[in-house]
């Protein structure tokens, strides 16, 4: 039963059986109530030690089995300038309990806002207060966190007056962060004025910032994560570790020791077995998957967590100075910026050009170029459509080369419509070079739609070539898919059938129909659909039949 998104009662039960036994179930309760003094909201969910939820299934919002969650949520509001809000959550799964509970209290006036904050979770405690001052544009904030292993204090204050021409900006940062075995400090400020007329703008500003490290005589356990894309093979840690064997590497989560086989499960469902080999120099870890066709970079999409002990410096520090020249008119507007970096005793410069508008009566560009001098790293970007109403031409040029690898990524994408009919047209190219190693990718894609009548016809293609060095591992991807879309219109109801054909590059070839009757809508019935799917999967000699009947049913009163 709803009313609005702050008045409702939503009650589930979802049952799960295995080779038609009942194997457990679980329950869904959400409510919410709102008043003018109050509004609060509860959610909870319960799941047997026998439920398992299917992303395919119908369910209870993932929730796992032998598990609990309770959210409560409540706010006061007994003046117009006073608020109160109560926050709490709890989850319990298979006999592990995380609870939250926070209070927030909220004064707010015409020119000033202040808030007070106080939270508490398992063995941690923080505290904050923010204060707001509108007519300055004032922020400050000051929030201290206590827990069994550490203690962290955080203030931060910005400033940023403005009149017609001229505008300015102050911010300054400071955080403490004290353990047993670590004591750092960081400090950082940013300053910058900007000077605006009609179709001019000068902008100039300065950003320092410095870590302190006072206790540098004793090393840290640090933690960095890294997301592979199938090429890179080679991740730079901010420090060098002092112990080689003191590197972790988890993949997915996983602990995955040096020399050590592990098994990858690949998102069709097919898996291959690997040896991680892991070499280190200075801070740069070099990973290799090797398997029995050789030496591989780790597949893409995986995410890396490496830990390692080190000694953090005594002192580091990064400071840029910035001037940028904007130029605005009618059709177009155009940047151009310098930017000195200096890092530790290192500089470099950094140059940077835009430009963006209509240049012709019906072609809009964006142009960015970036060239880091001394890094020797060059970036450029450029979008453009031009537009023979109602269709366009869609163009994504993406160039982005260093001394040891270049990305080249090219997008063009037509779109014709013709009334209630279009034709969609897409072509994209990457090419990506590691050193030795490279990757090229061609995908060709077209979307088409004709309606005639009360009929309505829709078709899918979908196809990529892809050649690569036997260094480099793509993972699983699709290689083509079809899909047909058939629609018709009989007395105000509505008839659609779904047939999606896919094929990926490890063989598996998955079919899909999808059969759907909406009935006709009405002020008291609408978003009503009745369904059904089924879902035919095949690798090799394996294969996985799904068949879903479901439908929705939603009432207005």
């Amino acid at each position: 039963m709803e009313k609005d998104e702050n008045n409702l009662l939503n009650l589930r039960r979802s049952f799960f059986f295995v080779n038609n036994m009942y194997s457990g179930y679980a329950d869904y309760l959400k409510f919410a109530l709102s008043k003018e003094l109050f509004t609060a909201s509860l959610e909870y969910l319960y799941a047997e030690k026998g439920y398992i939820y299917l992303t395919e299934v119908l369910g209870n919002n993932n929730l796992l089995s032998d598990s609990k969650y309770i959210h409560f949520s409540l706010s006061l509001l007994p003046f117009s300038s006073l608020s109160y809000i109560y926050d709490f959550e709890n989850k319990i799964t298979k006999g592990e309990e995380f609870s939250k509970q926070n209070h927030t209290l909220i004064l707010n006036t015409n020119n000033s806002k202040a808030e007070f904050s106080y939270s508490y979770e398992k063995s941690k405690e923080e505290i904050g207060i923010t204060y707001t001052y509108y007519p300055l544009s004032l922020n400050s904030m000051y929030k201290k966190t206590i827990s069994n292993s550490y203690v962290s204090s955080t203030y931060s204050m910005s400033l940023s007056p403005s009149l017609d021409f001229l505008n300015s900006y102050f911010l300054v940062y400071s955080n403490d962060y004290y353990s047993d075995k670590a004591y750092f400090r960081d400090f950082s400020y940013t300053i910058g004025i900007s000077i605006k007329s009609k179709s001019f703008e000068l902008n100039m500003g300065e950003k320092f910032n410095k870590k302190e490290n006072l206790n540098p005589d004793t090393p840290i356990y640090l933690a960095q994560i890294f997301m592979t894309d199938g090429v890179n093979f080679s991740f730079q840690l901010s420090y060098p570790t002092i112990d080689i064997n003191s590197v972790s590497v988890y993949i997915n989560n996983i602990l995955v020791k040096n020399n050590s086989t592990f098994t990858y499960l690949f998102p069709d469902g097919s898996y291959k077995t690997y040896t991680l080999n892991l070499s280190i120099y200075e801070n740069r870890v070099d990973l290799f998957f090797v398997d029995n066709n050789g030496i591989h970079p780790p597949p893409p999409d995986l995410s890396l967590t490496i830990y390692y002990l080190t000694i953090i410096p005594q002192e580091s520090y990064y400071q840029s100075h910035d001037l940028q020249l904007k130029f605005t008119s009618p059709k177009i507007s155009s940047s151009a910026s310098l930017q000195r970096i200096e890092q530790d005793f290192i500089y470099d410069y950094l140059i940077n050009f835009s430009a963006r508008g209509t240049i012709l009566k019906n072609l809009w560009i964006d142009l960015t170029n970036i060239y880091k001098i001394y890094e020797k790293n060059n970036k450029l970007l450029l979008k453009s459509v031009y537009f023979f109403l109602p269709s366009y031409i869609y163009l994504d040029l993406n160039i982005n080369s260093f001394p040891y690898a270049k990305t080249i990524l090219f997008k063009i994408n037509p779109v014709l419509t013709f009334g209630e009919d279009f034709i969609n047209f897409s072509l994209e190219h990457l090419e990506n070079t590691y050193y030795e190693a490279y990757l090229k990718y061609l995908s060709l894609n077209l979307e088409f739609k004709k309606k005639f009548s009360q009929n309505e016809f829709k078709a899918h293609f979908y196809k990529t070539w892809r050649t690569y060095t036997s260094s480099v591992d793509t993972g699983t991807y699709l290689l083509n898919s079809e899909s047909i879309n058939l629609l018709r219109e009989l007395n105000k109801s509505k008839y659609e059938l779904f047939i999606i054909h896919e094929k990926y590059n490890t063989n598996l070839e998955k079919y899909t129909v999808i059969f759907t009757y909406i009935p006709n809508k009405s002020e008291k019935f609408t978003n009503n659909c009745l369904y059904i799917k089924g879902i035919y999967s095949a690798l090799e000699q394996n294969y996985s039949f799904i068949l879903q009947i479901g439908g929705n049913i939603s009432v207005n009163f």
